[in-house]
């Protein structure tokens, strides 16, 4: 499977508007469950694109598991508070890249944002016959 590095592109572009949209004033016109669990799940789907963006030959699988076990580890990760770290955090973007606390309903959001970003993944980028 070879996935166009433009599209890619796009994808990750649109998640992470989506995604900060999620976390703005925007949710507060969304449903509450949406707005709950967005930004997670777009994080973790986002991190999918990535992946897929720097080996696009890579198989969906393994690109899931690399998402899973990176966004795992960094969940796992908020539960080390050491001061340079919290110092990181308390960026914009380190708050965006590497969260606060751990949470692990997370880890549930996480694993639906790599699924949903696998699913598009196919959809998108399938295999034609005689390859």
């Amino acid at each position: 499977m070879r996935r166009s590095r433009v599209v890619l592109t796009l994808l990750i572009l649109s998640t992470v508007i989506a995604g900060l949209a999620s976390r703005s004033t925007v949710a507060a016109h969304l449903p509450a469950w949406l707005a709950r669990n967005a930004g997670d799940t777009l994080w973790a789907a986002n991190l999918y694109f990535v992946f897929a963006f720097i080996r696009p030959s890579a198989a969906p699988v393994r690109l899931l598991f690399a998402t899973i076990t990176a966004s795992f580890a960094v969940e796992f990760g908020q539960l080390y508070q050491a001061e340079w770290i919290e110092a990181l955090r308390a960026t914009r973007l380190g708050a965006l890249v590497l969260g606060f606390d751990f949470i692990w309903i997370d880890l549930v959001r996480y694993t639906v944002g790599a699924l949903l970003a696998l699913l598009i993944d196919r959809c998108l980028f399938r295999k034609t016959r005689g390859e």
